[in-house]
């Protein structure tokens, strides 16, 4: 949403920052916590970060900003997700602290069984072959047990920026201004509301049929041997990703109830000292209703027929783009051929808009191709009729 405000936000006298990130500011995190951060590698030009190229970039951006600003907004997860020491803390409020009189940490916790189900779509976009929900994450592991850890967390920003500076919000439709994290947020920073209007959602959660058929994927890619961030691998994903998001209907898969019982109490003890420490007026950190879990786990549909229903309409959007894309290619040479003249400059950016528009066909036809060859691998490993294969996963 501040992405897409920057010019109202400048007009306002605050500043959405662009050195770290054009969109989410991971270069924080890529600073602060390489070690924790590898994965992100791939949001930096040519797959790497440069310390001092980053801290060099960031102060010349607050040395260029206009008169008139008075605040600048940082935001990122990944300072929740990978700063989980205190001294990566440290290196971020010194990255930050010799530019600003004063530095306000606003920070939404989620209820943690809740995060955890909110994770299991953006592991399988990164090509995670994970396929249960909540057991996959290891409390003994020193990055998880961190991760879900809300009292560590305002802890080392409390110790680093001070307690008062930092502003935990719970993110709970009761809790928040409006029932809306975005409208809290914008109250917090002094904002209007109308800034939020027509604001694109953004990071929405995948439907159980595509994260069947990412599961499927991620795991035939790991069979293969192929990375998460291989070339023959990531752009496929990412391509059926964004259409299973834009495209799939339904609700994202859900664990059993008891078992989101069972992970939220490995935290009840350190939720209830957040709660004394930083909600004395609230009887209890988060709100206790579980009912929004089935009975029995929604990963136990039948994952064959899931896979198949996604993987159809993902080539039917790729067929349709790709004739999106020959359209546009034909244009292209219609242009490049119209231009032909003692002139050099327009053939020349003619053709290498042609250049990128093949690459892009070139994309399309073997994701299809891939995606074809997938099906037919499931069909042989469980043959089901068209019917079976077309019923929404209601009938």
């Amino acid at each position: 949403m501040l992405v897409s405000r920057r010019d109202a936000l400048d007009r306002l006298g605050y500043w959405y920052a662009s050195s770290p990130g054009v969109d989410t500011h991971s270069a924080l995190a890529m600073y602060a916590a390489p070690e924790y951060a590898d994965d992100l590698l791939e949001a930096f030009p040519g797959g790497a970060f440069n310390e001092q190229e980053f801290f060099h970039s960031l102060a010349n951006e607050i040395a260029a900003l206009p008169s008139h600003v008075r605040t600048v907004i940082f935001s990122s997860e990944h300072c929740q997700s990978r700063l989980i020491t205190i001294e990566h803390v440290a290196k971020l409020h010194a990255l930050l602290s010799p530019y600003f009189d004063t530095i306000t940490v606003i920070v939404y916790l989620r209820r943690q069984d809740e995060m955890a189900a909110s994770l299991y779509s953006t592991r399988l976009r990164g090509g995670e072959p994970v396929a249960d929900i909540l057991s996959s994450f290891d409390q003994s592991e020193f990055f998880w047990a961190r991760y879900f850890n809300y009292e560590q967390l305002l802890d080392r920003y409390a110790h680093v920026f001070g307690k008062s500076f930092v502003k935990p919000r719970i993110y709970e439709p009761n809790a928040l201004l409006q029932g809306n994290a975005v409208h809290d947020f914008l109250n917090i920073c002094g904002l209007p509301f109308w800034l939020a209007e027509e604001a694109a959602m953004v990071n929405r959660a995948i439907p159980a049929d595509g994260q069947t058929f990412l599961l499927a994927l991620n795991v035939w890619h790991a069979a293969s041997g192929y990375s998460p961030n291989h070339d023959r691998a990531k752009p496929v994903r990412d391509a059926c990703a964004l259409i299973a998001e834009e495209r799939l209907q339904g609700r994202p898969m859900r664990p059993a109830r008891d078992e989101a019982q069972h992970f939220y109490e490995i935290f009840r003890a350190s939720n209830e000292r957040v709660r004394e420490a930083w909600f004395p007026d609230r009887s209890s950190l988060f709100l206790e209703d579980f009912s929004q879990y089935p009975a029995s786990a929604d990963d136990a549909i039948d994952t064959h027929k899931a896979a198949l229903r996604a993987a159809f309409v993902i080539i039917e959007e790729l067929v349709r783009e790709r004739g999106d894309v020959e359209n546009k290619l034909n244009a292209v040479k219609d242009t490049f051929h119209a231009s032909m003249s003692w002139r050099v400059t327009a053939p020349l950016r003619a053709a290498s808009q042609a250049r990128r528009t093949c690459r892009t066909e070139r994309f399309l036809c073997r994701a299809r191709r891939y995606l074809d060859a997938f099906r037919r691998k499931v069909l042989r490993a469980n043959p089901v009729s068209d019917d079976q294969v077309l019923k929404s996963p209601e009938s």
